[in-house]
């Protein structure tokens, strides 16, 4: 008998693989997490944004500190844009690969997708106080560049919703229900 070794078989597709899941998990729960600062924003708070993440500015000595990290109302509003542009982009692409599958297949997709439109339509409040708290034309017009993008993405999520529970009407009685309950009860098993 030989004692030479097997060959290895590489697994190193498999991490990444996680790692891709994991990341796109991590940029809906950043995405969203920043729709949610961005809703509690009152008038007066400033923001400053630290690891990708948006933060109310509650630093002791804020002038010092804004002034010292260069937080200023140009990169807040700067930061703003990036996170309504990153969320409509990715709201397009999760649209997408929901439409793709079958409904029961989409059902992930749609739950997040639900939790984007909800923090989106409660970050219109914590815009209109951020504009309140800056007067000045150039963050006004970005801030009214940043109301209309997730205006749309909004119009986007509504109008996928209402298609895909058109989609469902016209499914064979019941049909819709009895799949999604067998991946329902699969998901729990395991």
């Amino acid at each position: 008998m030989s004692n030479a070794a097997a060959p290895e078989v590489s697994t190193s597709k498999v991490p990444d693989i996680e790692v891709a899941a994991d990341a796109l998990y991590d940029l809906d729960e950043r995405l969203i997490f920043n729709l949610g600062i961005i809703s509690n924003i009152e008038q007066g708070n400033r923001l400053r944004e630290q690891d990708a993440v948006l933060m109310v500015d509650e630093r002791s000595l804020q002038s010092l500190q804004r002034w010292w990290t260069q937080d200023n109302r140009q990169k807040s509003s700067d930061q703003l844009f990036k996170i309504a542009t990153e969320t409509s982009d990715r709201v397009t692409e999760l649209i997408a690969r929901a439409v793709a599958r079958s409904p029961v297949r989409s059902y992930d997709i749609n739950l997040t997708l639900g939790k984007y439109l909800k923090a989106l339509a409660n970050s219109n409040v914590g815009l209109f106080n951020y504009s309140a708290t800056y007067k000045d034309k150039m963050t006004q017009g970005k801030l009214t560049m940043i109301r209309q993008k997730i205006e749309d993405t909004i119009e986007e999520l509504s109008t996928h919703i209402y298609q895909s529970k058109k989609s469902l009407k016209s499914e064979p009685d019941g049909a819709y229900i009895r799949s999604a309950n067998r991946v329902l009860s699969v998901k729990k098993s395991s």
